[in-house]
């Protein structure tokens, strides 16, 4: 099992990708300029101790705490598994690659998931949503 995390899930989603994916889904036109105009011109600052921070343009992310946050998301990631040859399970910005074998083939799967995983990172880089393989990425093995 391969648990995979992605930097900054929900800011790192390019709108221009989104945007063509939920054209794959055949959404008409007012619909898709209802969800570009709802990605765009968005700007946040900090407000702290009656201080504020500078207004700072937002370009790419789907927003957090709304409810269309996590379903943009998993529109944006749907796809995933088109590019996987192995068990792929999705949950808001949570995604588990499963593969099973024979205790005596390990190396067999370690190479599979191994493969998946460059899969994983490919489809990342086309998508423009980095993983964070340094910390929280993660392999488990479990035996039965």
């Amino acid at each position: 099992m391969v648990l995979v995390d992605y930097k900054k899930a929900f800011d790192m989603v390019d709108h221009c990708i989104l945007l063509d994916k939920l054209g794959a889904y055949h959404l008409d036109q007012s619909s898709l300029d209802w969800f570009k105009f709802y990605l765009s011109d968005r700007k946040q600052y900090v407000n702290f101790k009656r201080q504020s921070s500078t207004t700072k343009v937002i370009t790419d992310g789907v927003p957090q705490g709304s409810i269309l946050g996590p379903l943009l998301f998993l529109v944006f990631i749907n796809d995933l598994p088109l590019h996987i040859n192995t068990q792929v399970d999705l949950f808001a910005d949570d995604t588990t690659l499963l593969a099973a074998t024979d205790y005596n083939d390990i190396n067999e799967l370690n190479e599979k998931l191994s493969l998946e995983f460059s899969n994983v990172q490919n489809w990342a880089i086309t998508n423009k949503l980095p993983l964070n393989t340094t910390s929280k990425t993660k392999t488990i093995l479990i035996s039965v």
